[in-house]
């Protein structure tokens, strides 16, 4: 979604102000989340099942830590999670 005029930072904060309020709503659910991986787990996606109270996975799933291959820091509430 580009916004008029808007300069790739813009954007950037824009995705990144989305990821917040999703984690922030699994993370103050009052009921308890179950996360369902039935594939990789990537990024922001593997973030957002950390997030859940229980995480069930496939016998072939698996976590991809892409910020760490790349040596950067996790976004998306990786580093607390």
């Amino acid at each position: 979604m580009a916004l008029p005029n808007a300069c790739h930072g813009d954007v950037a904060r824009s995705v990144a102000a989305g990821w917040q309020r999703v984690l922030t709503a699994v993370l103050d659910c009052d009921k308890p989340v179950i996360a369902a991986v039935n594939g990789t787990a990537a990024g922001a996606g593997m973030h957002l099942a950390l997030a859940a109270d229980v995480v069930v996975m496939a016998e072939s799933a698996g976590w991809y830590r892409v910020f760490v291959r790349r040596a950067i820091v996790p976004d998306g509430g990786g580093a607390y999670l």
